[in-house]
């Protein structure tokens, strides 16, 4: 989440190339690392839900439910906010398809539209949590073995996802926009990460060496994606590589980095630094560029360096400020009502917190 808001918040030092990489870099690798950690996390939950599937569909729409009163409420408030914002002219005008930002379709073949930019990930995660049930159901139905079905839909998924973005990227001249911000495109982004979750549940512990060695191997992945988007957004437009590949290796690798940070505990104190953050995570995502138009509205970019940084140092704790009035006001009055009306057992995570 720090990544991608920094990301953003490098609009207040405008101007060079190497600023300009740099944005690229963070943005890049922040959706990715959100991307595999949500993924493996999900997955994790997913596994408990299906654990002794008898076809009960009350497990699967729980499962989907909790994911939406996890994430629906606090997104349609930023809709509501980028309308509002859009209407008096700090934003991109409004499309005359809003609607599709409603049911996440805004993207889903397509180039995301420049309004609520910050949207087509999320759209990419709502297709997954609706996707990964969906299809877990019908090859369930044939197969009636929950595991092999998981297996199953996760190859389908992983591989109908590869074949729609290749097809994409032989004909995409925009790397982001016509590529990476595509929905069906990137949905086997989150499978590698549901793919490692399933690793570390299902192999015993004395097979676990395997695992850590493998770990190491696809982290070894993650330089080559760093140097793919070194080389610039014009030169990863015209390349096949960076439009097909680039993906599943960044998201390997970063695989790898999870798996083998999973057996570590960071100091208490970061750990409370690191824990609020994350708490924040996903209201600072829906608010951090409508707070960016905002403050460029309001304080602009000037030409000195010494003020720009002022107001780059102003842009985090104003994210975070506003970022905890929405969680404790919008996201956290609604996850108490999940949790009182569509209860679940106690999935543990490996960080001891409970999704």
């Amino acid at each position: 989440m720090l990544m991608v808001v920094i990301s953003h918040g490098l609009n207040f030092i405008p101007g060079s190339d190497t600023i300009m990489l740099v944005r690229t870099m963070l943005g890049f690798f922040g959706v990715e690392i959100f991307f595999c950690l949500s993924g493996f996390l999900i997955g994790g939950i997913f596994l408990d839900v299906i654990r002794n599937f008898d076809g009960s569909l009350t497990k699967l729409t729980t499962f989907m439910t909790r994911r939406w009163f996890r994430t629906l409420p606090n997104y349609y408030f930023y809709l509501a906010v980028n309308i509002t914002i859009s209407l008096v002219g700090l934003a991109a005008p409004i499309p005359t398809d809003i609607g599709r930002y409603l049911v996440f379709t805004q993207n889903i073949v397509s180039p995301h539209p420049t309004f609520f930019p910050e949207a087509w990930s999320l759209s990419i995660e709502e297709i997954f949590y609706f996707l990964l049930p969906l299809t877990f159901f019908g090859i369930w139905a044939i197969l009636r073995k929950p595991v092999p079905a998981l297996l199953a839909t996760l190859f389908l998924l992983l591989s109908v996802s590869m074949a729609l973005r290749y097809h994409g990227a032989m004909e995409a001249t925009l790397w982001d926009e016509q590529v990476r911000k595509v929905t069906l495109f990137r949905i086997d982004s989150l499978m590698w990460g549901v793919l490692l979750s399933i690793l570390h549940r299902t192999i015993p512990a004395s097979r676990r060496c395997i695992l850590q060695r493998g770990s190491y191997a696809i982290a070894c992945l993650l330089p080559i994606a760093v140097y793919t988007t070194t080389h610039g957004t014009d030169w990863m437009n015209k390349s096949l590589f960076a439009k097909f590949w680039l993906f599943p290796i960044a998201s390997l690798g970063i695989c790898g980095i999870l798996s083998l940070g999973l057996k570590f505990s960071l100091p208490r104190m970061v750990t409370a630094i690191t824990s609020a953050i994350a708490k924040l995570s996903y209201s600072m995502y829906l608010s951090n560029i409508a707070v960016l138009l905002v403050m460029l509205y309001l304080v602009g970019v000037t030409n000195s360096t010494a003020d720009n940084l002022i107001r780059l140092a102003a842009y985090f704790p104003a994210v975070i400020a506003v970022s905890a009035l929405s969680y404790y006001f919008v996201e956290k009055p609604f996850l108490w009502v999940r949790d009182r009306w569509f209860p679940a057992g106690r999935t543990l995570m490996p960080t001891g917190t409970v999704a």
